[in-house]
Formats: C-alpha cells, structure tokens, sequence
C-alpha cells in the first residue's frame, strides 16, 4: 500500500508541479492543452517531468505508477 501512495505522490509532485512552473512561467492562471503545443522546444526539463507524471498516472511498466499498482494487486488480492 504505502508503494502505491508514494509512487502516486511523486507522479502528483511531477505532474502538477510541471503545471505550477508552466503558469508561472506564461502567467496565466488556466492552462488548455493548446498551451501545452511545442512545450518540448520551449522547455525540454518540464516537457520530460510533465510526461514522466502523466505516464506514471497511467502505470507503464518502468515507471512508479506501475509498481504500486502491481504490488496492491499482488498483495492485497
């Protein structure tokens, strides 16, 4: 259980705080996915950080979110 709530928690910090530096960054308070266009040109560390949240969210195999969810189902099934 506590895999899955700190693989969960890490994907969270990257995810949102990828969002946070990016609404700081343009100043604007509400972001669409429009903005999110060519985000890898402009900044290549928040591109990769954003990409990594979202994959581990979504529980690809290498990545955090995967193995939290594979231990629950392991261990709690």
């Amino acid at each position: 259980f506590y895999i899955y709530v700190v693989g969960y928690a890490f994907a969270s910090l990257l995810a949102f705080g990828a969002i946070a530096i990016l609404e700081m960054q343009t100043g604007k308070n509400d972001m669409t996915l429009d903005d999110l266009n060519g985000l890898a040109a402009q900044n290549r560390f928040v591109a990769w950080a954003l990409g990594i949240g979202v994959l581990s969210f979504m529980g690809m195999p290498p990545l955090a979110g995967f193995f939290g969810k594979f231990f629950l189902f392991k261990y709690l099934a």
